[in-house]
């Protein structure tokens, strides 16, 4: 079974949440290329280190600093990209079926 590449904006909310736990219970069908969130970086770093996305956004600029400092111990391959504020908000996404 081919995974579904899934992008999660608001992650960290109650329907961000919820989908990540259909996510986990069905590790078969998807993984997380995504998680966008706008401000609970405890949460999110706990989901960047579950789900191993390849791109991660927080809307709140003035917290880029410590989403990066919580995350520098990740392997550097696991994490891609990490944007906050204008970028976050206008990023568009581009991930080529079959990866």
């Amino acid at each position: 079974m081919v995974q579904k590449p899934s992008f999660v904006v608001g992650s960290t909310g109650s329907i961000g949440t919820q989908t990540l736990d259909i996510v986990a219970k069905n590790p078969k069908k998807f993984r997380v290329v995504a998680l966008v969130a706008g401000s609970n970086v405890t949460l999110l770093v706990d989901q960047v280190k579950r789900f191993k996305p390849k791109l991660v956004a927080v809307r709140n600029e003035s917290l880029v600093n410590e989403l990066k400092e919580a995350l520098s111990g990740l392997e550097k391959t696991s994490l891609r990209s990490l944007l906050g504020s204008k970028e976050s908000l206008s990023c568009q996404v581009h991930y080529p079926r079959g990866r």
